[in-house]
């Protein structure tokens, strides 16, 4: 039972991870969207 609590531990530290990861990529791409969006609006003026 210890080993297979263990396994499951690491699996969900491993998800959590990817998890982790996948927001920071996503906060990253829309701050950059907004920084664009911004950028474009400012040369239009």
């Amino acid at each position: 039972m210890l080993w297979i609590a263990l396994a499951y531990g690491q699996r969900i530290d491993a998800i959590g991870q990817a998890a982790a990861s996948a927001v920071g990529v996503a906060a990253i791409s829309a701050i950059a969207v907004v920084l664009r969006k911004r950028l474009t609006a400012r040369s239009r003026h």
